[in-house]
């Protein structure tokens, strides 16, 4: 066993930083934020929260949302009789949609609504050292509403997303290429308005997501394909009901089952090891606790934590053997999440972003053959910590539309606990692996009117670690992806 070295001083600094960053943010008390920076006009959505974004963040959400909670905070803002045709029509998942209260004796009768949205872009994508590729995206999201009196709605979900770009996926054994991806999202869900101030909204989701890993792959096949389904609740209180300076705490739960159905160990595929049958399929049980604060102009803040319990239906724990012990795998995940924002009142917004993320998984990792056995205990446990400095200037034509120019970029360390690095031919190294990501996205967004916004994206992303055996996975490598598209909502 090779002996772990101290932290970096580096890395400890950069974490230092971070929690400074993440309590200090923490303490303005105003505001719904968005990950980027947001446009400032009243009249019609725009800025860099205008569509062209979908988190790969998988395993932090759960079952999937790539634009449920956006699109349940746009009808909840329906059921709360905020118009969504009014003015400042962004939506977000502080479950609101501002709007021209002037329209809501119209909204009251109106029992029957449909949400729609959709985006579409060309996107050129280049991998250093992995070729090229001319794709795209494309996203659409479904939501009748239904509105059964002033204090219950149903509302049923359904939502489509498709990707063609050169793409990276972090999974537990390691950083995937992938080339395509397809996900899609139905989430019925019935909103009950408690009290003026008490909002329960219960729902089920069901998920599938399939991969390509290379253009010869089939959908069906994909060996990261899977699927979940589950319910959970959410409870909101409301201390200002006021869209345009809403406050309020939110908690929620959801308990979900995410099974691969073609996933295969790697030892299965090569011939050798114990296979556990279900090896990637888990039980999840996703707690989330927020509060946000919203004001129209100045210091917004949005404080979000989330804990994901993952228990594995079929995965063994592995011994200093390579065996496997009778126990089960089990992580757990811990997040919290401050995003501040700032906005002048004359176009500019800025914003900073922090997240603090720990994980503790009781899977280890015997490497080798018996007796030459190197023995990794909490082989999956990590730590990470991130940054992201946003600024958008979003100005008004003399046509009367507005053009948003965003920049943001974003900064992050992954520590593993004991998992070490690995030099070009496999050798251990006396260091834990580290990995590095940069990330810098330059956006144009010209807002033709409320429904619809162009926009031209740059998305450049570099990867560092101290792992250099990339035999099976890729731990090093950069990707820019250009697009440029639509995005519209009704």
């Amino acid at each position: 066993m090779v002996k772990n070295k101290p932290i970096r001083r580096k890395t400890l600094w950069f974490i230092l930083v971070c929690i400074v960053c993440f309590f200090v943010t923490g303490s303005w008390g105003v505001g719904d934020i968005q990950s980027v920076a947001l446009a400032e006009n009243n009249d019609y959505e725009t800025g860099m929260n205008a569509g062209f974004f979908v988190s790969d963040d998988q395993d932090a959400q759960g079952p999937q949302q790539l634009f449920a909670e956006l699109l349940l905070a746009d009808a909840g803002g329906f059921d709360q009789s905020q118009p969504r045709d009014g003015a400042s029509s962004v939506i977000n998942d502080d479950g609101c949609d501002a709007g021209d209260s002037a329209e809501k004796e119209e909204t009251a009768v109106k029992m029957l609504d449909l949400l729609f949205q959709a985006t579409g872009s060309l996107a050129y994508s280049s991998l250093a050292g992995g070729g090229q590729m001319v794709g795209g995206k494309g996203s659409v999201v479904v939501a009748p509403v239904v509105r059964f009196d002033d204090t219950k709605t149903g509302i049923f979900l359904y939502s489509g997303a498709y990707r063609k770009t050169k793409q990276v996926f972090v999974q537990d054994e390691g950083p995937k290429m992938f080339s395509e991806d397809i996900v899609q999202n139905v989430m019925p869900t019935f909103r009950y308005t408690w009290s003026p101030k008490l909002i329960v909204s219960p729902s089920i989701v069901f998920t599938q997501v399939q991969t390509k890993e290379t253009a010869e792959d089939t959908w069906n096949n994909g060996l990261y394909n899977y699927r979940d389904l589950g319910g959970g609740v959410k409870f909101e209180y409301l201390f200002n009901a006021d869209p345009k300076e809403k406050q309020s705490v939110s908690f929620g739960i959801q308990r979900f089952r995410r099974e691969y159905p073609n996933f295969k160990s790697l030892a299965f595929i090569a011939g050798y090891g114990n296979f556990e049958e279900r090896e990637k399929d888990f039980d999840g049980t996703l707690i989330t606790v927020s509060k946000v604060d919203k004001s129209q102009l100045g210091w917004s803040n949005t404080i979000k934590t989330s804990f994901l319990d993952k228990r594995y239906v079929d995965k063994l724990v592995e011994n200093e053997t390579g065996g496997r012990d009778q126990a089960k795998q089990y992580d757990y995940n811990l997040r919290l999440n401050d995003e501040l924002l700032y906005k002048t009142g004359t176009g500019w917004v800025f914003s900073l972003g922090t997240s603090l993320a720990y994980t503790k998984s009781n899977q280890n990792m015997a490497e080798g053959a018996f007796p030459q056995i190197i023995f990794h205990r909490n082989y999956y446990s990590s730590y990470s910590a991130t940054l992201r400095p946003g600024v958008s200037l979003t100005q008004r034509r003399a046509s009367g539309h507005f053009v948003t120019y965003g920049i943001e970029y974003g900064i992050t360390s992954h520590n593993y606990l004991d998992r070490m690095a690995k030099d070009r031919n496999g050798a251990l190294l006396a260091d834990t692996q580290v990995d590095w990501t940069h990330n810098l996205t330059v956006q144009g967004i010209y807002t033709l009117n409320k429904h619809w916004n162009l926009g031209l994206t740059m998305d450049y992303s570099k990867v560092t670690s101290n792992m250099k055996y990339e035999q099976l996975y890729r731990y090093n490598y950069e990707i820019v992806n250009i697009s440029a598209g639509f995005s519209c909502r009704y």
